[in-house]
């Protein structure tokens, strides 16, 4: 049995595989890389098959804008369902989009001492009723359950 995880996304796409019974990577599948114009894939999960393919929820950055400079996406992709797991499709525009804006007060916010706005990033995910529950990450201090119904492939 073979064990598979993600290594990275940018400028190559590698997918390590482990041998499941000594947990050693016996073998890295290196494929041309993906770009999104909403910054570098980072992180993420697999959370199934969408379409026949592996569904992958991941987050990206851009640090052009004011103040506190970065902001975090959320995306999904399709990955071919064997090695070497070829990216397919890519989410034409982010899913989700960081944001200021959370349930804390300014009072709370405040005491928060990991506060950093303008972030979300997944965590898991579950097909429900045609679409998927996804729990984020919401500026580094709170999670959260959205229901993705378009993925935006």
């Amino acid at each position: 049995m073979s064990l598979y995880f993600i290594y990275k996304s940018s400028p190559r796409h590698i997918v390590c595989e482990l041998d499941g019974e000594t947990g050693k990577v016996v073998k890295e599948h290196n494929t041309e890389g993906i770009t999104w114009p909403y910054g570098p894939i980072k992180g993420g999960i697999v959370a199934g098959h969408h379409d026949g393919k592996l569904l992958r929820f991941f987050h990206s950055t851009l640090d052009n804008e004011e103040g506190w400079k970065r902001r975090y996406y959320v995306g999904a992709l399709l990955m071919e369902p064997e090695p070497p797991f070829n990216v397919v499709k890519i989410s034409r525009e982010p899913i989700l989009i960081g944001s200021n804006e959370d349930d804390f007060s300014n009072d709370e916010r405040r005491s928060i001492p990991h506060f950093k706005g303008k972030v979300v990033f997944p965590g898991g995910a579950v097909p429900i009723d045609g679409g998927w529950i996804l729990s984020i990450g919401i500026n580094d201090c709170a999670c959260g359950l959205v229901k993705i119904k378009d993925l935006k492939l």
